[in-house]
């Protein structure tokens, strides 16, 4: 069975997770960290979260580090990919069970810590908000930058503890990671605003490049280059110059004509307001 290409709803995400499992299932090595980006989380990524290819990019190198994913464009999100083998321990839960704090979560377990400082350190250097720790069916999720005062370590994560958690709640991974999840910035309102509401962001934000001048074709180019030149010889040339300002500019009179109506109107308008039979003193309010 294949994936659905066009992931624009959970609906179709749930069905190629489904899809992603039953292939997990038949394999039966112990797989390495890049067994683990090509089997399952490129695909996971793609066609479960609906990152677009082109929105994502692999082993970027910066600054002398390499991460594993960069997600958006601009980058929102750095993912860092485990192998499968290395399982991470999470502290024992009680009401929040997808809820863990990200210090009693590295006091427990130092593959979650490395892997949540190196991460951590990635975001920090290259202004990314998002930071995603994957090692198949085990997910780390967290803000790496904060803007309420509080240290992103010192925060809290948003966990899936085993496979089993994987498949029943795909919905929370959905709704915090996915690219329309990330768009909403699920996880920031749920961790930082809390349940308030805040305008959203101008859409410029989400604009890349924004303000930048964008490069005319070459259609655009010729047009431009066309008028140039015939515009500016009936501008200049004499023989016509008298016909180009009697047809091109409105004459002083139908100026003169469209103030007269308009102050028309605001006459019988404001007629209306005030008693015919009162007079009406008007004073100036600056004095």
């Amino acid at each position: 069975m294949d994936f659905v290409g066009d992931v624009k709803d959970m609906q179709v995400g749930i069905l190629n997770l489904r899809t992603l499992l039953d292939r997990f299932d038949c394999i039966q090595w112990n797989w390495t960290e890049q067994d683990t980006r090509f089997q399952f989380i490129d695909d996971f990524l793609v066609y479960c979260l609906g990152w677009n290819k082109d929105l994502i990019k692999t082993e970027h190198y910066e600054n002398g580090d390499y991460t594993d994913y960069e997600l958006g464009h601009p980058r929102c999100c750095i993912v860092e990919a485990k192998k499968e083998s290395i399982q991470f321990s999470f502290p024992s839960h009680g009401r929040e069970k997808y809820i863990c704090s990200i210090e009693a979560l590295m006091k427990l377990d130092e593959n979650a810590k490395s892997a949540i400082l190196q991460v951590s350190d990635y975001c920090f250097k290259r202004g990314v908000e998002l930071a995603i720790v994957i090692n198949s069916f085990q997910i780390i999720a967290f803000l790496a930058s904060r803007r309420d005062g509080v240290p992103p370590l010192e925060g809290k994560a948003f966990v899936i503890r085993n496979k089993e958690e994987f498949e029943e709640n795909f919905h929370f991974v959905w709704q915090f990671l996915s690219i329309y999840g990330v768009r909403d910035k699920n996880l920031y309102n749920f961790f930082v605003a809390g349940g308030k509401n805040y305008l959203p962001d101008k859409l410029s934000v989400s604009i890349n490049n924004y303000r930048d001048i964008r490069y005319k074709n070459e259609n655009q180019k010729s047009l431009e280059n066309l008028s140039e030149l015939l515009l500016q010889d009936i501008i200049t040339t004499s023989d016509i110059e008298a016909d180009f300002f009697q047809e091109c500019y409105c004459q002083s009179g139908a100026l003169s004509k469209d103030a007269l109506i308009s102050k028309d109107i605001l006459a019988q308008r404001y007629a209306h307001l005030f008693p015919t039979d009162e007079e009406v003193n008007i004073e100036p309010l600056i004095t």
